[in-house]
């Protein structure tokens, strides 16, 4: 079975069909879930800001970004995974 969105891996290894890579933040407060292999699995996330060109030099534009990264980066939950 292949199943290229998160609610489809969800759905799947809730149904018994296999293990699935799903993000902390969602596999930890679903009893139905255990973690298994976090030695051997790993995934490293990207995330983007969609803004307009003109507006990317701009000290808010920035600030937001600078925050968004700090968030990540101090809570390492949204992008680890199971």
């Amino acid at each position: 079975m292949q199943a290229n969105f998160i609610k489809g891996h969800l759905l799947a290894a809730r149904h018994g069909l296999g293990i699935a890579p799903l993000p902390s933040y969602i596999g930890e407060p679903d009893p139905t879930l255990i973690r298994v292999l976090p030695e051997h699995f790993s995934v490293d996330r990207t995330f983007w800001i969609a803004a307009p060109r003109e507006l990317v030099g701009l000290a808010r534009v920035r600030a937001v970004d600078e925050l968004l990264s700090a968030v990540v980066k101090d809570a390492p939950h949204l992008s680890a995974s199971l």
